[in-house]
């Protein structure tokens, strides 16, 4: 933000509040980053490290460093927080990026100590480049900060530069005994001194004619072996060493090979963390708690840090007590959690999915929100059948990742060993009668706080006042997803089961907790009331980037529309707004037709800003409008955009239009997820659900298997147009990807289809009540209750008989499948009978509304 914008941020103490700066600064730090604290007095609000807090007060940049200006008056207590786990990073990277978080350096002691007026100084390089680090007086013990010794410490990384170039000066602050560990110069190792050929008796005893002895035999000496350098004896020290540096550590087995995931791959473990090992082949396979002493160069195959020894670098010993596991952060999984023993509660949000390889997937929420993917290996004999969506459990596993590309921190998981890792402690819910109206609250519920203060608050109920901005319609088809917004901030709301979304200028109070869902803020609401109508918020004028604080806010933009592309009814254009370019993304429920916008023209538009989901490419947050009635076009046309009869009379991308495409290849195979193994290099047509969205893709699940869709080409360009939860269809090739994981590879964007988007022209599909029910074949009338999947052609194989091929595709994967979505399967049979040009009969009784697959 800009310099003396007034804020105000909740967080965690990162140090005692007046540890820095002669009683003046401190540093803090949330889920996104940290900032540091100054006080205009100096110790007059002592907290520990430790605490959660909210602060406001102006932004500043203090030499150099970020800083938020405050009094004592501008800084409440909120209760006891959890640290955040540290970064793990080199000493050379320890700079701008990484300012005011929490991390962990490690490496030798090259210069000081030195006496300053916050600490005791020492500069540690771990060959990445220098840092320096200040231990406080309240982290100060009788160890020896000598130069040659091995530091590992932990605490905020602040700057002060003097130079004015605001490019050096960083520090990092050890604020506790704790996260401060030396270790002694390594003792150089003795060199052996050359022994003679034949060592002289005690007593020489004479003799006439000396012995000749034909050729000197030296004495034998131990083979060097190769010393590791620089390298740390703890698993942590490691850990911050670059990429290519050999290592010598020493662990216990906390996973044993194939329960990763991948047979070579073991997790070792220390008393200062964890770290991966891949067994060259040849190697006994360690047992888990068997003791291991492991020594080869680091490496990072999508950013899981490894070891990767040779044959003779691997030593088992005897055994040991397995480490207690820790438990998971506030902030999720990261590098500082990866390689160990992590244990957490929480609800499983997702039903479990098997792979192709054998492995079980489901998303984990915790208590606060925090959404966590857990895996079980082939090996480790759990089944999609030890899980149940809904159920409560205390899981133990080892983090972790396997990133989407390089650079990206989006691949952490839990890996579950077996059945002794999971421990069930609350059954689903089963649905039932409920007392009460739904929604309602009782009159002994939470205060009443402002969203901002809201968002600062996880770890207790909240109630918040507030108006509708967007209703249940634009996020997803569930109908449980809003937007409100008050005076201070706004949110996303997840409203309880069963209640009716209030609309838009719906003044309303919920109450619940706050947690992440998808990387932005979520209110789960156990109860909601509406209050009457009220005036819907101002959008909030914006010229140029978005940021997190405008996360869900109502906003207007203008700007030249630079690019517009196109998935069935979801459409997404870029505008040109100052010198920023941002995203507008129209969904299915806006309603809005994909002519709204021509390239070259200028364009008003009001929308909700969601932010990006944190599996996606593109990170910037998007403009939802939320009818057509947000989106005023003006000015001259640059001649790139199709007028809207062009459009209509076009094939779009995305739709089943009859332009010639992969999809109609009369070699495709439609084919289940779980049949690709036998299917390598052949052209398959496949549907199913969207879980999970990645760089170069997504992930489907078509209730036989799970597996990455990958777009290359001119398919690439509709990937920021996927979303989870979407029902797809998808034509590709199978291949084998670098790490033997089997893939749909699509380059040609007709080969994509949203289950929104079945026929060709993108009408408004009959309600079910037009649908004439004899015309609909027997097959297909019996599944359309049962399975939104036969809206995928491609889901299942062809029937025979049938005329087309979608229709075809449509009636096996609903005699294979029976999942029970009934809406979205209703109608896929109205568009069905569309498309034979049935008439309008009279609404059926009992006929269900039409809508997409309900999302619980």
């Amino acid at each position: 933000m800009a310099d003396d914008a007034v804020v105000t941020i909740g967080g965690t103490l990162t140090t005692d509040l007046g540890a820095l700066e002669s009683g003046h600064g401190a540093f803090v730090e949330d889920a996104t980053g940290g900032i540091a604290i100054y006080l205009d007095v100096a110790g007059t609000a002592a907290l520990p490290m430790g605490t959660a807090v909210t602060v406001r007060g102006s932004i500043d940049d203090r030499f150099a460093q970020r800083t938020l200006r405050a009094t004592a008056a501008d800084i409440h207590m909120t209760g006891t927080g959890i640290l955040p786990a540290p970064l793990a990073t080199t000493t050379g990277a320890a700079a701008e990026a990484l300012e005011g978080r929490r991390l962990v350096v490690s490496g030798p002691i090259i210069d000081g100590p030195d006496a300053l007026a916050d600490g005791t100084a020492v500069t540690v390089d771990d060959g990445s480049g220098a840092l320096r680090v200040i231990v406080l007086p309240s982290a100060s013990d009788t160890q020896d900060l000598a130069v040659g010794s091995i530091v590992t410490a932990v605490g905020p990384l602040g700057q002060r530069d003097s130079t004015g170039t605001a490019a050096s000066g960083y520090r990092l602050f050890v604020a506790a005994a704790r996260d401060l560990l030396v270790e002694p110069p390594p003792t150089p190792t003795p060199t052996n001194t050359p022994t003679p050929t034949a060592a002289p008796s005690a007593t020489p005893s004479p003799t006439s004619t000396p012995t000749p002895t034909t050729t000197p035999a030296p004495t034998a000496s131990p083979t060097p072996s190769p010393t590791p350098a620089p390298s740390g004896s703890t698993i942590a020290a490691a850990r911050a060493l670059p990429i290519g540096t050999r290592v010598t550590v020493r662990g216990v087995v906390i996973a044993e090979p194939g329960r990763l995931g991948t047979p070579p791959l073991v997790a070792i473990a220390d008393a200062t963390g964890g770290i991966v090992v891949k067994l060259p082949s040849g190697v006994a396979a360690p047992a888990r708690g068997r003791v291991v002493a492991v020594g080869g160069p680091l490496a990072d195959p999508y950013g899981q840090l490894e070891i990767r020894p040779a044959a003779d670098g691997v030593t088992l010993e005897g055994t040991s007590a397995l480490p207690s596991p820790m438990d998971i952060p506030s902030a999720g999984l990261g590098e500082s959690t990866e390689g160990r023993l992590i244990r957490l509660t929480g609800t499983a949000a997702t039903r479990p999915t098997k792979a192709t390889s054998g492995d079980i997937t489901l998303q984990v929420e915790t208590p606060i929100g925090t959404i966590v993917r857990v895996m079980a290996d082939a090996s480790s004999g759990l089944a999609t059948t030890s899980f149940v969506k809904g159920a409560t459990y205390r899981l133990v596993g080892v983090a972790g990742q396997r990133a989407s590309k390089k650079g990206e921190l989006d691949g952490y998981r839990i890996w579950v060993r077996d059945h002794h890792d999971v421990t069930l402690l609350a059954s689903a819910p089963t649905p039932g009668p409920t007392s009460g109206t739904p929604g309602s609250s009782g009159p002994d519920g939470p205060s009443v706080v402002t969203i901002a203060k809201a968002l600062a608050i996880t770890d207790r109920d909240v109630a918040i006042d507030a108006v509708v901005t967007a209703g249940g319609a634009l996020l997803d088809n569930s109908g449980r997803r809003i937007v409100v917004q008050d005076a201070t901030g706004a949110i996303e709301i997840l409203m309880p089961k069963d209640a009716p979304a209030p609309s838009v200028g719906t003044r309303i109070r919920a109450a619940g907790r706050v947690g992440m869902a998808y990387g932005a803020p979520r209110l789960r609401a156990e109860s909601l009331d509406r209050r009457g109508a009220s005036t819907v918020p101002a959008p909030l004028r914006v010229q140029g980037p978005l940021t997190t604080a405008h996360a869900w806010r109502l906003v207007a933009v203008s700007g030249r529309v630079d690019d517009v592309k196109k998935l069935g009814e979801r459409w997404r254009a870029e505008l040109a707004v100052g010198t920023s370019t941002l995203v507008l993304l129209a969904q299915p429920g806006a309603r809005i037709p994909n002519t709204a916008l021509s390239e070259g023209r200028i364009a008003e538009v009001v929308g909700i800003v969601r932010p990006a989901y944190p599996s996606a490419s593109d990170k910037r947050p998007s403009i939802l409008p939320r009818s057509a009635a947000d989106i005023r076009q003006t000015g001259p046309s640059g001649g790139t955009g199709a007028t809207p009869a062009q459009r209509a009379d076009s094939p779009g991308v995305g739709t089943t239009a009859s332009a010639p495409s992969a999809s109609d290849a009369p070699d495709v195979v439609d084919a289940d997820l779980a049949d690709l193994g036998s299917l390598i290099g052949e052209v398959v047509r496949v549907g199913g659900l969207v879980v999970d969205l990645r760089p170069d893709g997504f992930m489907l699940d078509d209730s036989t298997a799970t597996a990455s869709v990958v777009l290359s080409g001119a398919a690439a360009e509709l990937g920021g147009l996927v979303e989870p939860g979407d029902a797809i269809n998808a034509t590709g090739r199978v291949g084998q990807q670098p790490d033997g994981e089997l893939a749909v590879l699509v380059d040609d964007p007709s080969a994509l289809v949203l289950g929104s988007a079945l026929d060709s022209t993108g009408s408004t599909a009959p309600t079910p009540s037009e649908v004439p029910q004899a015309t609909i074949p027997g097959d297909v009338r019996i599944a359309a209750a049962t399975d939104p999947l036969g809206s995928l052609p491609g889901a299942g194989a062809g029937l025979a008989g049938l005329g087309a091929i979608a229709l075809a595709s449509v009636g096996v994967t609903i005699l294979r499948r029976r999942h029970g979505r009934r809406l979205l399967a209703v109608r896929v049979a109205a568009r069905l009978a569309a498309l034979t040009g049935t008439q309008r009969p009279d609404r059926a009784a009992g006929s269900p509304p039409m809508g997409g697959p309900s999302v619980d």
